[in-house]
């Protein structure tokens, strides 16, 4: 009996500290994705909105209907856009190699966000393509 109750006791601990273990597991994926994310759409935001200044024409009616100046601060604006997204990966790879880092019982806790960070990571370069494409 006292070996029984022995094994229930150290069963019920096993499974607190596997159950702290998720709870820290979590935390920190979520807070690695949110992270992660905010960069990207921040970065999201300032290539779109590059995008649609560069969209009004083609280079040739842009070069005839903007100043050089224009010109010149809508490549700085790019060059600054470009610079965002490139600090925005940066982050995403960062936040990837924190996450592939970690230590504890609960990785299969983390599978949700790996895919997340990915996704992520799709996110920036695309907006870098745009981004070029547009410039």
């Amino acid at each position: 009996r006292v070996a029984a109750a022995r094994a229930a006791l150290l069963q019920q601990q096993q499974e607190e500290v596997k159950k702290v273990q998720e709870g820290k597991c979590k935390a920190f994926a979520e807070r690695v994705v949110a992270e992660a994310a905010e960069a990207v759409e921040a970065a999201e935001a300032r290539a779109a909105a590059i995008v649609a200044s560069a969209k009004a024409g083609t280079a040739e009616k842009l070069q005839k209907e903007l100043s050089i100046g224009e010109l010149d601060a809508l490549k700085t604006a790019a060059d600054e856009a470009l610079s965002t997204v490139a600090e925005a990966r940066a982050v995403v790879a960062r936040s990837q190699e924190t996450h592939d880092g970690f230590k504890g019982g609960a990785r299969n806790v983390l599978l949700e966000s790996k895919v997340e960070l990915t996704k992520l990571a799709s996110r920036a370069s695309t907006a870098e393509r745009r981004l070029k494409a547009a410039t």
